[in-house]
């Protein structure tokens, strides 16, 4: 099989969305919560939302997280 260098592009980009997924597994090691909702709550508050407004965004997703976890970051 002869590889072109557009297959070769997406296996690259294969491996990279597996070591991403890797990283993102060992920063998020417990799994009470899907690893990108946790990942979503993470960025809004990095985007200068208040720990009130990802609340309503956990809410809004169905999950209920008192304000106090999510500031200690225990959201495990």
């Amino acid at each position: 099989m002869v590889m072109t260098s557009r297959s070769f592009d997406t296996f690259r980009d294969m491996k990279a969305l597996q070591l991403i997924g890797e990283i993102i597994n060992k920063v998020f090691n417990r799994r009470r919560f899907p690893v990108s909702l946790r990942a979503g709550a993470v960025l809004l508050y990095f985007k200068g939302f208040s720990l009130r407004v990802v609340r309503e965004f956990l809410l809004h997703k169905g999950y209920k997280v008192s304000i106090e976890t999510i500031r200690n970051g225990s959201m495990r």
